[in-house]
């Protein structure tokens, strides 16, 4: 017997980084199993792999998962749940005044979630004034972060940051050329991030990765109890999941 079947509607999203418009529908239930499980897997790559395959389901032109910035992937999975499950997600906080039992829930729209670019952000770094030398960044992409050397690494918390950064060197440059990263080697890469200073690291942390765009919300509500403010802070997709 032939069983009705529902008109899945098609919706439009621009891709953040890019300004490229693609077309999505809703995930249905057997994709969202899928979510699920991987969720309550509790495993990073799991998880990353059936986004990734949610993604290449739901959305038509977007082109390889692989090559989304972070904030891209991001922003496009909350299109996703905004149409396939609600708009809106609660976040609870409990009072941390003593004895006071109180919750704190904020109702917030995903739909009204955009990556924002924090201030002092820049992709040109300097690092060096006296030799001219520094870096042209690019933003992280879906392949990079899920990858062994940086999901599955051992090493230490430097070691993967070092990891990181030599993925999104995009160009290094000095007083009289620019030298693209696509034309050197791996290993030249690796030696080049070896020689800077600890401070010319940092540097690079803050000026790029810590002020690059994410999805973020911010806001304070106040107990409805004690009446004690309390600041709501959520960033990236653990939560808004």
């Amino acid at each position: 017997m032939q069983l009705p079947s529902f008109t899945i509607p098609q919706h439009t999203l621009v891709i953040p980084s890019t300004g490229k418009q693609v077309t999505y529908r809703p995930y249905v239930t057997k994709e969202e199993k899928v979510l699920l499980i991987a969720k309550e897997s509790g495993d990073i790559q799991t998880i990353a792999k059936s986004l990734k395959s949610l993604i290449e389901q739901c959305v038509d032109g977007v082109g390889n998962v692989d090559d989304l910035t972070s904030f891209d992937f991001e922003y496009i999975f909350l299109k996703l749940r905004a149409v396939s499950v609600q708009e809106t997600v609660t976040a609870r906080i409990e009072c941390d005044v003593e004895g006071c039992l109180g919750v704190v829930n904020v109702d917030i729209n995903i739909n009204e979630l955009e990556p924002t670019l924090h201030e002092g952000h820049e992709k040109k770094i300097v690092l060096s004034e006296a030799d001219g030398i520094g870096v042209v960044m690019k933003y992280p992409t879906v392949g990079l972060i899920t990858s062994p050397q940086i999901s599955e690494s051992d090493e230490s918390e430097i070691e993967t940051t070092i990891n990181m950064i030599i993925g999104c060197i995009d160009q290094i440059f000095d007083n009289d050329a620019s030298y693209p990263a696509s034309e050197s080697t791996h290993e030249e890469l690796c030696a080049f991030v070896d020689s800077l200073k600890g401070s010319m690291i940092e540097k690079i942390e803050e000026k790029f990765f810590n002020t690059m765009p994410s999805i973020s919300y911010k806001s304070t509500a106040k107990c409805p109890k004690c009446g004690k403010e309390h600041t709501i802070s959520l960033e990236g997709l653990d939560d808004f999941f």
